[in-house]
């Protein structure tokens, strides 16, 4: 745990979302100016249902903790797919149909009434897929070489939460 001077305000939140119970488990890093300047690890690890279990049952945070990040990454993909829309020649687009033509994900598009999901509802979370119908594994996580597919094999396979409209 480290926090710069100046800094402590972000400890401060930190450590509230703990006992308001809005976090159960989690990491936190920030840089400024190239310095790293807050570093702090809080909670557990265990599912949000086992939470309650006894206090001297670890798993705790640590700073090697692997942690699923939720909508962090956002910014990072939309410009991706931006970029990659602007430099196709026009072989993908918005309106790009997932499992054909420019984005060639036939293995997603053949399996549960997902033939007609386009870029732009996937990248605007319009696509029928809020959650995942089972839980990611290992192996989906940290895919081998001898399954290097794993993650997209994972999302094809996924049920549409809900009818998305041609």
């Amino acid at each position: 745990v480290r926090v710069s001077s100046g800094f402590e305000r972000v400890a401060q939140v930190f450590h509230s979302h703990f006992a308001k119970g809005w976090e159960v488990g989690a990491q936190f890093t920030a840089y400024y100016q190239g310095q790293r300047v807050v570093h702090l690890v809080g909670g557990h690890t265990r599912p949000i249902d086992q939470a309650e279990t006894s206090p001297d049952d670890p798993p705790f945070m640590s700073h090697g903790s692997l942690t699923l990040i939720a909508s962090c990454s956002k910014f990072a993909e939309s410009v991706a797919i931006a970029l990659l829309i602007d430099q196709s020649n026009k072989a993908l687009s918005y309106s790009s149909v997932i499992g054909e033509g420019g984005v060639g994900w036939s293995e997603f598009g053949q399996q549960h009434s997902k033939q007609h999901v386009t870029v732009r509802q996937l990248m605007m979370h319009r696509a029928g897929l809020a959650a995942f119908d089972s839980p990611l594994t290992d192996s989906v996580l940290l895919p081998s070489e001898d399954q290097p597919k794993a993650m997209s094999s994972f999302l094809a396979k996924q049920k549409l939460n809900w009818q998305v409209p041609n």
